[in-house]
């Protein structure tokens, strides 16, 4: 049993000895890498900027098992004009090399020029970054699509452009991985933004973006030199149609500040939907919820009467609205739906649908987005099929039925016999059957509040074209190719 013991503690003495000596072998050789990195990067810096710069650190060891380097206070900045600016970090954590960097840890970023700190980063961290990529690239562009990286996070980052200037800040910015020019999942938290103190403030909770593309084609618009005007719009066009490839877009928590001190309007959450078939979007939905808007705008602009608003006791009503595009190219149909509601009084909403719409016209219109044939185009392919104009009560039928009984003293059986009187007298616009059908669908809608629908369809189940749809107003016969749907709830 002794010698048991005796050689266990000698194993444990030599591999002890070995630890240190492996340790202190590995601390000399980091520090001196971080030397040579040292000469190597102010080597780059002057061929890139032709300016001679000094770079100072502290080497402060190597984490053998994770294989991480430390070094703090690392300043940068011009020999020649050492007080006109430095970027300096307070604490650095690295281990990888150039082809794949992680920076584990990077605390006190600060970009500072003349004694006024114009960025600044509280913490930093980014994985598998591929610096020599970037190091080769020949421009921009390049260096763009070389870009490449995992984990990105910023905490509390601050930018200022002018001590006279606001601050822009973000609590937190990160990004899931960045390769071939496409963005996965973005975030950015508590973010405000204002251009000068005299200008409005915006501030969002958050932001999500789940999916970017099409950053070098970006680029190279931005960059674009010489170019003719068709080409850019061509590269636009692909832009558009491909929407960047992006998924889903959230923006939370938008607030909108006029002035200082003043109130703050909220325009609540916009949500972006898109799916896609193949590379062409078949789907769009973009939502707008919970905007605030002041009761008194509403009233000055016409939009809502002054007896309904001042039924409320709330200084603001909230807003939603919505749009949405679907097309469904194997059939060569599209259909696009806009509503908008108050909160306690109802949805308004317009939906119409549309045939001719396929792959081969919406490519048509991308590879020529500056041709004189594109208008005549679509008027000749498009054919309308129907349009569908509903209401949703949410509490304005209500008030409107009390309103009328206070103000002009109508009944519901007044207001009911009123719209049969002016259906009446609505000559041969409507025919007897259309005029019945509207009656039965009002007195529905006065007796129940719930909602109502009109819908105008075309005849001819394949659609008109704008030509032949203008032709029949033009001539008087529009009641010959549509067919009118009411419907009271």
């Amino acid at each position: 049993m002794k010698r048991v013991i005796g050689i266990a503690s000698g194993i444990l003495i030599l591999g002890g000895m070995g630890y240190y000596f492996v340790n202190d072998w590995a601390q000399d050789k980091a520090e001196k890498e971080v030397a040579e990195a040292h000469q190597q990067i102010l080597k780059l810096i002057k061929e890139k900027t032709e300016e001679e710069y000094s770079l100072t650190y502290e080497f402060k060891g190597l984490d053998l098992f994770t294989q991480t380097v430390n070094i703090d206070n690392v300043v940068l900045r011009r020999v020649d004009i050492p007080k006109r600016g430095s970027v300096s970090i307070g604490k650095l954590s690295m281990s990888g090399d150039m082809e794949s960097l992680s920076i584990r840890n990077l605390e006190q970023f600060k970009f500072e020029e003349k004694s006024h700190t114009l960025a600044a980063i509280e913490h930093l961290k980014i994985h598998n970054l591929h610096v020599q990529s970037l190091i080769d690239a020949k421009d921009p562009l390049e260096m763009i699509k070389n870009l490449k990286f995992e984990d990105f996070e910023v905490r509390n980052a601050v930018i200022q452009e002018r001590k006279s200037h606001p601050k822009q800040k973000a609590s937190q910015i990160s990004i899931g991985s960045l390769s071939s020019g496409t963005l996965n999942g973005l975030s950015i938290k508590d973010m405000s933004y204002q251009e000068r103190s005299s200008k409005p403030k915006i501030s969002l909770d958050s932001v999500s973006l789940d999916k970017f593309s099409g950053i070098p084609l970006i680029v190279s618009i931005v960059n674009a030199r010489g170019e003719e005007a068709a080409q850019l719009s061509k590269k636009l066009a692909l832009l558009a149609g491909k929407a960047f490839n992006v998924g889903k877009f959230v923006v939370d928590g938008i607030k909108f500040e006029e002035k200082t001190n003043a109130a703050v309007a909220s325009l609540g959450t916009l949500t972006v939907n898109l799916d896609r078939d193949g590379d062409l979007i078949n789907k769009l939905e973009v939502l707008l919820t919970g905007v605030e808007v002041d009761k008194t705008q509403l009233a000055d602009a016409n939009f809502i009467p002054r007896e309904i608003l001042e039924t409320f006791k709330e200084s603001k009503l909230k807003l939603n609205s919505s749009l949405s595009i679907n097309a469904n190219y194997s059939d060569s149909e599209l259909s696009a739906e806009l509503s908008a509601g108050f909160d306690k009084l109802g949805k308004l909403s317009l939906e119409s649908k549309y045939g001719g719409v396929n792959k081969k016209l919406i490519q048509f219109v991308l590879d020529n987005p500056t041709s004189p044939k594109i208008e005549s185009e679509l008027s000749a392919k498009i054919l309308l099929k129907s349009i569908k104009v509903a209401f949703s009560n949410d509490g304005l039928t209500e008030i409107t039925k009390k309103i009328a009984k206070e103000h002009m003293g109508l009944t519901q059986e007044q207001m009911v016999k009123s719209m049969s009187m002016q259906l009446d007298q609505a000559g041969e616009v409507l025919d007897s059957d259309q005029k019945a059908e509207l009656k039965t669908a009002l007195k529905t809608f006065i007796e129940s509040g719930e909602g109502l629908e009109i819908a105008i369809e075309t005849k001819d189940e394949a659609g008109l074209s704008t030509a032949k749809l203008t032709g029949a107003v033009m001539s008087g016969e529009i009641g010959k190719i549509l067919k009118l749907k009411v419907k009271g709830k």
